[in-house]
């Protein structure tokens, strides 16, 4: 769907006459119903086939040249229309947002497609939408009393405490700031955003185990697990990586949490330069602002958790 909005970009958007409707999921999901009637789908296939025609080579024309009647019997509908549903279902899916002024925050799902050769097209997505997030109003003051009320029990071995670093006690007070934050954070994650990234570790994790000669049968056994628990590991872990990203957004937003412009541009002047398109420098630019408000941000909760004045629970 990227690629694809890409592609749609660097050509004129036609206007469509669909219908569309939305059908709410849960807060932060709709289903999104596209109806694209048979007329529009022959003006865009027609339109894709005069593009195509323009890198054809026949005998006895110039090339882009022929006629289009012998570039379809050349080519073949099937293939015409698949390349003309390329960009058809983008310029649908995007008109359709437009209308309903949907905000997405991720591709969508495309979780129906009725695309016969001849009649309406029907297409169904699940659209993730940006989610509902709250923090308790004290919230500074629960991150500091489950770091201050945790209970410890020191073993002899464990007595050497004062050998430990200091940055090694500063993430271990942190990583318990993040973990209530999780707790008492809510965050109505969309459901096509865990399922994605769910299956896309799970492919990742099967090409791992295939490069060490593994089947995933026996990746399962040596770790006394089944199918459906590494899944719902992976389900856990994808929702508490995404729950604190969007509750750590959440603080910056509530703390007014930012990073200049000027301090981005100064780390990026610092880095090696290389040749970067438009599209790979911003993606760059995004990725150091993210990591220093991410810093920023966790720089003061340990501030605050620090300072804050809690009831000791016995």
């Amino acid at each position: 769907m990227a690629a694809a909005k890409k592609q749609t970009k660097e050509k004129k958007t036609e206007v469509l006459k669909i219908q569309s409707e939305v059908k709410e999921d849960s807060p932060s999901q709709v289903e999104l119903t596209i109806k694209i009637p048979p007329a529009e789908i022959e003006r865009v296939y027609q339109d894709t086939l005069a593009s195509l025609a323009k890198e054809v080579e026949i005998k006895g024309f110039r090339k882009g040249a022929a006629p289009l009647k012998l570039v379809e019997e050349k080519l073949g509908r099937t293939f015409i229309l698949r390349k003309a549903s390329e960009s058809l279902i983008v310029i649908a899916y995007l008109q359709a947002i437009k209308k309903h002024k949907l905000t997405p925050i991720a591709d969508p799902k495309l979780t129906k497609a009725v695309t016969p050769e001849k009649g309406e097209w029907q297409l169904t997505f699940k659209v993730p939408l940006l989610p509902q997030v709250e923090l308790p109003d004290d919230y500074l003051y629960q991150l500091a009393k489950g770091v201050k009320n945790e209970t410890k029990i020191i073993t002899p071995d464990e007595a050497k405490e004062t050998q430990k670093s200091e940055e090694a006690k500063k993430q271990e007070r942190l990583n318990k700031i993040l973990t209530t934050l999780i707790e008492i954070g809510k965050v109505d994650l969309p459901e096509v955003i865990i399922e994605t990234e769910v299956n896309k570790r799970l492919a990742g994790l099967v090409d791992q185990v295939q490069k060490l000669q593994m089947s995933l049968d026996d990746y399962l056994k040596s770790k006394g697990i089944t199918g459906d628990q590494l899944r719902q590991s992976l389900r856990k872990q994808v929702e508490e990586e995404y729950k604190l990203d969007f509750l750590l957004a959440e603080v910056a937003k509530k703390e007014k949490i930012e990073v200049s412009e000027k301090v981005v541009e100064s780390i990026l002047a610092k880095q090696p330069q290389r040749p970067l398109d438009k599209n790979r420098r911003q993606e760059e630019e995004n990725h150091v602002r993210n990591l220093l408000l991410r810093s920023k941000i966790l720089s003061f909760l340990l501030d605050k958790v620090e300072k804050e004045k809690v009831v000791i629970t016995p």
